[in-house]
């Protein structure tokens, strides 16, 4: 992949600028790895206050290079977004409102894809974002199987000591739904999979998440419309569960039934067909 250089201007007198790197090898890990950086300016900004691109292109791939330990890829993303926005010679903490930077990264180790993205600001707020796809994951109980999303938002201004290995995530998501013992709809079968990886103990993604999210898509054919659902938990149990389904005769979800349900249960939730 080449670089690609994008830059707008919003509504309100921000600057975003947007530079993604491809094939970035970061050498403790043996892994190459697509780096999409998010500059966001201040109000506003002096024309002089834009900064040229190529330095800290230069900082980013030295950084990977040269990273001395085989840590988790979240963590090395927080040291390097860390490291870059309040490096003194680039001089990003004096004009930036937010600096975010994705690793999308190419792994041998997992047999799924998946991204981070960590976003600091100068005032010293911190977010971290955990993205992961599972392919055609079976759930006998239903005789069918399921592509997987998992949406891992951990607590603002995160210890990277908290992050947590995805392996045994997916391994729990894998196994939760070749076990499931019940012929639910998938709305269920998803919210007690969701708040089951949330509340295990094991994993302790309750102390360190603001937010679980899953999504189950399921393919036509095996149900009798395409269905997707996503259900988002909160360690304080608030739940939001949303069901999108597209008509064969091409009516929209929200004629086929009201997309949102908050603080549902299982007996909340009615099929489509």
């Amino acid at each position: 992949m080449s670089n690609q250089f994008i830059f707008d201007s919003f509504i309100g007198n921000s600057t975003f600028v947007s530079l993604e790197l491809g094939d970035i090898f970061i050498t403790q890990r043996s892994r190459i790895a697509n780096v999409i950086v998010g500059l966001e300016y201040v109000e506003q900004p002096d024309p002089s206050g834009i900064k040229r691109l190529q330095p800290i292109i230069d900082f980013i791939k030295d950084y990977l290079r040269d990273y001395p330990h085989p840590d988790l890829f979240e963590v090395i993303n927080a040291n390097l977004v860390s490291r870059l926005l309040y490096h003194c010679d680039l001089d990003l903490s004096s004009q930036l409102s937010s600096l975010s930077v994705t690793l999308d990264v190419a792994s041998m180790e997992f047999s799924f894809p998946f991204a981070n993205t960590i976003t600091c600001t100068p005032a010293g707020e911190s977010n971290g974002l955990v993205l992961f796809k599972l392919e055609d994951i079976l759930i006998p109980a239903c005789d069918s199987v399921a592509d997987v999303f998992v949406s891992l938002d951990y607590i603002d201004g995160f210890d990277v000591s908290g992050f947590k290995p995805l392996q045994p995530i997916a391994d729990f998501v894998k196994d939760s739904l070749r076990d499931y013992p019940y012929a639910d709809l998938f709305e269920v079968i998803n919210h007690n999979l969701t708040f089951g990886l949330l509340s295990n103990c094991d994993l302790e993604l309750s102390s360190v998440l603001n937010s679980l999210s899953i999504t189950l898509s399921v393919p036509q054919g095996l149900v009798p419309l395409p269905l997707t659902s996503t259900v988002t938990a909160t360690p304080t149990r608030a739940t939001q569960l949303s069901v999108l389904a597209d008509n064969l005769l091409g009516f929209s979800a929200e004629q086929l039934a009201h997309p949102f349900y908050n603080n549902i249960d299982g007996n909340t939730l009615k099929r489509f067909w």
